[in-house]
């Protein structure tokens, strides 16, 4: 922060004033991208964004996760050289500067596969989605119930519904903040999106 001083003249009073000026250095915002989905075939992947992690301080700690398969899980973009099933990878960055930490989720799935992302946006639709007050839940089947979590695994609502394809979610009264949803089908099927609670959109 530097301030920078300037005198005013005040012709009425005939007193100077000193005003003091301040411009602040604000960092880009921090963001942190785990790259798109990818197809393993046998050959090594490399994982992550390009760049992984931008803004903030610049300078970062890498963690992923699961590890298996990864040569090195504590940098920005690791070679994937072995994968049993298809899985989902999460990248947690830090921003040293602030100590702020996100994460990122990308999916690497078997070549001949259905992943599990795509495997959920066949079976059912989550919409809006940011949403502010309610969601529209579509499933191809009949929907039994409805339970919103947070990322932690807290519940926070569960409702129940007849045997119907298409169910409202009222979240009126549910804390602006990233959730995960979990469909529960008529034959014991479950679905789970990630859901995003914004009441600045409409």
């Amino acid at each position: 922060m530097i301030p920078l001083l300037a005198l005013v003249g005040s012709a009425m009073c005939g007193h100077a004033q000193t005003v003091a000026l301040f411009t602040v250095d604000q960092p880009t915002q921090f963001l942190v991208d785990a790259g798109e989905q990818q197809v393993y075939s046998g050959i090594a992947l490399t994982l992550g964004g390009q760049p992984t992690a931008t803004g903030g301080g610049a300078t970062y700690t890498y963690s992923w996760l699961p590890t298996a398969g990864l040569d090195d899980a504590t940098v920005a973009n690791p070679i994937l050289s072995e994968l049993g099933a298809n899985t989902v990878f999460t990248v947690s960055v830090q921003d040293v500067a602030s100590g702020c930490v996100k994460t990122s989720e990308v999916e690497v799935v078997l070549e001949g596969t259905v992943g599990l992302f795509e495997l959920n946006d066949r079976m059912g639709r989550v919409y809006p989605n940011p949403a502010a007050n309610e969601v529209t839940v579509e499933a191809q089947e009949a929907i039994a119930a409805i339970t919103l979590r947070s990322v932690t695994g807290q519940e926070v609502m569960q409702s129940a519904f007849p045997a119907t394809s298409t169910a409202k979610l009222d979240l009126s009264d549910v804390p602006d903040g990233l959730y995960l949803l979990t469909i529960s089908l008529e034959f014991g099927h479950q679905i789970t999106h990630k859901l995003c609670k914004a009441s600045s959109v409409r």
